[in-house]
């Protein structure tokens, strides 16, 4: 698939000490939906990006950082080959699931990571990244977002955060399957249901045996 970066080329550090890079755009089909701008209409077009700063690489790690002590697990997973559509179905699910994505650069987490006790070596972590953080439970945004990459073979997990642990793809994997809040919530209702008709039945069967007591009482005596 052709990456929609066709040519990347800086303009050197002006005197203002910011960096300004050229990227010249093709009309051809992104490699990432996640990361890549809407189609351009024009066969071509020059586009001038002011790199990040360091105090907005501080801030987007502070960023990080806040959310990840904020949730209940964090998944990280490699969404290369995903498609737009593909990309705004998954959002979608994700944000009903209780979770929220976003791509992230690998340092900047490592960053913010190490806030929050995690300490990863950078070898540990490589390639593209799209971070989970299950806001809601653990688990539901977690196995919404494994649900949807078995059924389109894509979004292999590469490690989880929960608890001050890093858990191996593996355990994030039983992770996923074990009952979200939902999930026992609807189990728990489920119970509560039930139990006004167990307990009318009870009574009735009581009812019936002392019915049944009752006249065996009344037959013996005639």
């Amino acid at each position: 698939m052709s990456s929609f970066l066709d040519l990347i080329s800086y303009r050197g550090k002006p005197q203002d000490n910011s960096y300004f890079l050229t990227i010249i755009f093709f009309t051809k089909r992104p490699r990432s939906a996640f990361f890549a701008p809407k189609y351009l209409k024009t066969k071509r077009l020059g586009v001038n990006f002011t790199l990040m700063k360091k105090q907005d690489k501080i801030f987007e790690a502070q960023n990080l950082a806040a959310k990840i002590k904020d949730a209940k697990s964090v998944a990280l997973v490699d969404y290369r080959g995903l498609t737009v559509a593909q990309a705004t179905e998954l959002r979608n699910k994700i944000r009903e699931a209780g979770g929220e994505l976003q791509v992230v650069k690998n340092n900047l987490f490592r960053r913010a990571l190490r806030e929050n006790s995690y300490n990863l070596k950078k070898e540990n972590l490589e390639g593209p990244t799209l971070a989970l953080f299950a806001n809601e439970d653990e688990a539901t945004p977690l196995k919404a977002i494994v649900d949807f990459g078995k059924n389109i073979g894509l979004l292999p997990l590469k490690m989880g955060f929960m608890a001050g642990k890093i858990l191996s793809s593996e355990e994030m994997l039983k992770l996923a399957f074990l009952p979200g809040k939902k999930e026992l919530q609807r189990k728990l209702a489920r119970i509560l249901a039930d139990q006004p008709r167990k307990l009318v039945y009870g009574l009735n069967w009581n009812i019936q045996k002392l019915a049944l007591v009752l006249n065996a009482i009344k037959d013996k005596k005639q």
